[in-house]
């Protein structure tokens, strides 16, 4: 139980534990032999930095983080900084299903990310960007904060039409997402405080650990709809090119267009088929599409 959050920090970090400098404890149990043997030994028998009061580390931080809450400006605290982080990670939903993680969870306040999104329905008028917060793969085992909604946007095929989407939170903790359409420049922009969708840490705890435990679960579902998706994305693009390829016969056409819409049409209708289903069709329609297309 004592290494296991500090692998896990250590892992958010992205850095390995030959690439920690010093190792500071903080906190009146550190002073226990054991811990500081266990947590030594961990590090490969590093040394480690017992220079800082364990219990005025906390005491001082607590009390700048008060001031700095008050609007306390004085000299003794201007040029002390305490950096938050992200308790859990911020995503966007992908067709409705999967969450692509924006800011990962411990990520530093204040940060700002931009991802690109495009749509992904024929002549869509709207596009709408659910903003997930939690660490599961798929958006229904998240929690939803708010929808940013862009109306008006350009009619196009699916997939022509690409948006700019950002995270930015602050300081304060609040967080910005906006959306802006690629080439006319539409927008829009909400704000989510940062007391929405608030957990006590022990109500993270369970998330972080929940997501441990259906991990593997998690996978499954995931390569299941990317499978799925690759499907209909491959199905799109060659209508997409059967569409401007003028030296195929007719005959070729009406085969490829048949079968193209025969897939898209089936993939409406088996959203829950497994993993290799989607991924044997998908090469069935390239063992047809390839010859006739040349790729």
């Amino acid at each position: 139980m004592l290494l296991e959050p500090i692998s896990t920090v250590i892992k958010d970090s992205g850095l390995k534990k030959s690439e920690i400098d010093k190792i500071v404890l903080v906190g009146g149990s550190t002073r226990i032999p054991k811990i500081q043997k266990i947590i030594s030994s961990y590090f490969s028998g590093k040394n480690l930095e017992k220079t800082i009061n364990p219990d005025e580390a906390v005491a001082c931080g607590a009390a700048i983080e008060a001031a700095k809450l008050s609007g306390d400006t004085s000299k003794y605290i201007q040029n002390l900084k305490l950096q938050d982080v992200t308790s859990l990670s911020l995503g966007v939903d992908r067709k409705g299903t999967l969450v692509d993680v924006v800011i990962k969870r411990n990520s530093p306040i204040p940060i700002k990310k931009t991802v690109t999104r495009c749509t992904v329905y024929d002549n869509q008028t709207s596009i709408r960007f659910r903003v997930c917060q939690g660490e599961r793969a798929l958006v229904k085992d998240n929690n939803i904060l708010d929808e940013l909604i862009l109306k008006g946007i350009k009619i196009a095929p699916r997939g022509e039409m690409k948006y700019d989407l950002t995270y930015a939170i602050d300081s304060n903790g609040i967080l910005n997402v906006s959306a802006i359409e690629r080439g006319t420049g539409l927008s829009k922009e909400i704000a989510i405080s940062n007391d929405k969708g608030i957990f006590y840490q022990e109500e993270i705890e369970r998330l972080i650990e929940q997501a441990k435990r259906y991990k593997m679960d998690d996978e499954k579902a995931k390569e299941r709809i990317n499978a799925m998706n690759r499907l209909d994305d491959y199905a799109y693009e060659l209508r997409n090119n059967l569409k401007n390829n003028i030296f195929i016969s007719e005959m070729d056409q009406i085969k490829l267009t048949n079968i193209i819409n025969y897939t898209i049409d089936w993939v409406k209708d088996n959203q829950n088929a497994s993993k290799e289903e989607y991924e044997q069709r998908k090469k069935n329609l390239e063992e047809i599409a390839s010859p006739i297309l040349l790729f």
